[in-house]
């Protein structure tokens, strides 16, 4: 079937209109197949080799800018990640929107202003706390890790009593560890200072689902820091205990 009403058109016109057929049949077609038989979709649609080149082109620019457009209207209007229980099937927990993402990330910058002015002293107080916390809940945390990505029990609590000693490790020691350094110069004293920076993004990986956050969580915050957390998506719920503490 020839498109014989095309033939009227612009050449601007008569892109749009291919790209918008290129653009639902992308799905049902390999997208690369098209560079090969330029000249039979010519044809097709009545119309020269490079409009159909630049309808491609055209196409692959408007995709990913649906697609972001589409997302952005959807964080907007309520779409909520969840979470699906592999057992069940049922949906266990629905989890904040970008939106609601970056007030979480405005808030704990808010934050940080505050707790990077703390001392070391100060700040190992609750790192003190939440390794008493971790080694008191040390079993619940380990059966959770078991529920959701397969961890035997024993492995988890010795990782959670991990998470334990390496807080206090770094209540005790962060402020050795980050004491300014002397370097010769020409000036009278000279020194490297190490600074907190702000608020640090963590994108945590599967295994290890305590370790992994305590061990960059726990040097992060005594060296005054604040951190935001992405969980892994297949074991969020083993990530809020290690927040809570």
């Amino acid at each position: 079937m020839r498109f014989a009403a095309l033939r009227g058109w612009t050449s601007e016109q008569r892109s749009v209109v291919i790209a918008s057929f290129l653009g639902w049949t992308l799905d049902a077609f390999d997208f690369f197949l098209l560079v090969f038989v330029l000249k039979d979709i010519a044809r097709e649609f009545n119309t020269e080799i490079s409009e159909v080149t630049f309808a491609i082109l055209l196409t692959l620019a408007m995709r990913p800018i649906g697609a972001f457009l589409f997302g952005r209207a959807a964080d907007r209007w309520g779409r909520r990640p969840t979470l699906m229980v592999p057992a069940t099937g049922e949906t266990a927990a629905t989890y904040e929107s970008a939106e609601a993402v970056k007030g979480t990330i405005a808030s704990t910058h808010q934050a940080c202003l505050g707790w990077r002015t703390t001392t070391f002293r100060e700040r190992a107080e609750p790192m003190r706390r939440a390794a008493e916390i971790l080694r008191g809940n040390a079993r619940e945390y380990g059966r959770l890790m078991a529920e959701e990505m397969g961890e035997p029990i024993r492995d988890g609590i010795a990782e959670v009593q991990k998470c334990a000693v390496g807080s206090d490790h770094y209540a005790e020691h962060t402020e050795r560890f980050l004491a300014p350094e002397p370097v010769k110069s020409e000036a009278r004293k000279s020194f490297v200072a190490f600074n907190p920076l702000d608020v640090v993004l963590a994108v945590m990986p599967w295994n290890f689902p305590f370790w992994q956050v305590f061990r960059f969580a726990a040097p992060g915050l005594m060296a005054g820091n604040a951190t935001v957390l992405k969980h892994a998506s297949n074991d969020p719920f083993v990530k809020l205990p290690s927040v809570a503490a």
